[in-house]
């Protein structure tokens, strides 16, 4: 089990580079995949995306990438340019009837006169070591990820181990639910016809208590409720690195709907308690799975 919040840094230093990467992501229902970097950065785009989507799912996932090209970049003078703006200052200079005499400064500001080479990022060893350091920050994120998976699933089987409890709880006072609801009907015909029972209305007060306990029966509920807790115990006990978040709460709305239901058609002093831990419990376990990829 991961969960879809991580957080993985590295960097790489060497005499002609410095590169440092960052992976920071949050829960999403798909995957989001922002990547940051400078625009020389582009031809690696495809490369890193497939990189991240090897390893998540699911998330809002963003990639950031700062370099700095510590390479002394090639530059020429522009000659044809500098004959030109020398013959021009000599030109002015007779037309005024001055000595010229060129400033050297002056002229290395002028943008178009040094043709600066500027050093490909395309190349392999960038290109490499960029890549490296993905692979090296994923596996930090993933690790963080693996973590709070772990502190998650400890979590998950705790509350699937309160709600059977519950469960069962329920189901044992249904069984004494049923058993009073005879009694009591039972009692109160006995003292409407003056303790005079005959065998046709005492079958016919079985009769009328199967039908009223058949309308309040929450045995298929219990079933189905103690299915769907099984199923999602056994998807998180199975789970390894896969995503499973999207099938945990496709069975936590199953559940949902059950324990609603329950709750609905049998909620008497005993067992109002163990209905309201397994609605909490189902509700505390929707909202973790938000986190689950």
């Amino acid at each position: 089990m991961k969960s879809m919040t991580g957080f993985g840094k590295s960097s790489y230093t060497s005499d002609q580079f410095d590169i440092e990467l960052q992976i920071r992501s949050v829960n999403n229902r798909f995957l989001d995949l922002k990547l940051y970097f400078p625009n020389e950065l582009t031809y690696v785009d495809l490369q890193i995306r497939k990189i991240i989507q090897s390893k998540i799912s699911r998330g809002t996932v963003e990639v950031r990438i700062n370099y700095k090209d510590k390479r002394i970049p090639h530059a020429e003078v522009d000659y044809n340019k500098l004959d030109m703006y020398y013959k021009l200052g000599s030109d002015i200079a007779k037309h005024l009837k001055q000595e010229y005499k060129p400033d050297i400064n002056e002229l290395l500001q002028k943008n178009d006169l040094i043709l600066l080479e500027n050093n490909s990022l395309d190349n392999t060893e960038f290109t490499e070591k960029l890549l490296m350091i993905t692979e090296e920050t994923l596996n930090k994120h993933q690790e963080m990820a693996l973590d709070e998976g772990k502190s998650m699933r400890v979590f998950f089987l705790e509350s699937v181990g309160k709600m059977l409890k519950a469960i069962d709880e329920v189901e044992e006072y249904f069984q004494e639910h049923k058993s009073e609801i005879h009694d009591k009907l039972k009692s109160r015909v006995l003292e409407l016809l003056n303790d005079h029972l005959t065998e046709e209305n005492e079958k016919r007060i079985l009769l009328e208590t199967a039908i009223y306990v058949d309308k309040s029966d929450i045995n298929e509920e219990i079933t189905r409720l103690r299915n769907h807790i099984h199923k999602l115990k056994d998807t998180i006990e199975k789970a390894d690195i896969s995503p499973i978040g999207k099938t945990m709460n496709f069975i936590l709305q199953e559940m949902h709907r059950e324990a609603n239901t329950l709750g609905s058609k049998f909620s008497t002093t005993n067992s109002f308690d163990n209905v309201l831990i397994i609605k909490e419990e189902v509700d505390k376990c929707k909202e973790m799975v938000l986190n689950v990829e």
